[in-house]
């Protein structure tokens, strides 16, 4: 099955140690497959900074879906960082129902 996915997140971050923090996020999250639902998810994990641009994660990510039921992924990623505001990110996601790969832009502020 082929599966569009929106999905918008707020979260806290909260300091480790100076190149690294804790993330716990919340979200809605819009899947269109067969039909067009609206779900959320939970995700907590890590990140750390390494040479200055490049930064790495992990997260367990809480999805309650109607397309896929309740589902845990584990994803690894990673941002290289152009600038302070503007990044290209990698991701990817496992888990028992799918596994899927996602590239995106990253503004911060």
């Amino acid at each position: 099955m082929k599966a569009h996915f929106t999905r918008v997140a707020i979260g806290f971050n909260s300091y480790i140690d100076h190149r690294s923090d804790f993330i716990v996020r919340a979200g809605y999250f819009r899947s269109e497959a067969d039909q067009t639902d609206d779900d959320f998810l939970a995700e907590v994990g890590a990140r750390a900074i390494f040479f200055g641009r490049l930064e790495l994660s992990t997260f367990v990510t809480y999805y309650d879906n109607s397309v896929f039921g309740q589902d845990i992924s584990l994803s690894i990623g990673s941002v290289f960082n152009f600038t302070d505001h503007f990044g290209l990110s990698l991701r990817a996601d496992a888990s028992t129902e799918r596994t899927q790969a996602q590239a995106r832009l990253r503004y911060s502020f």
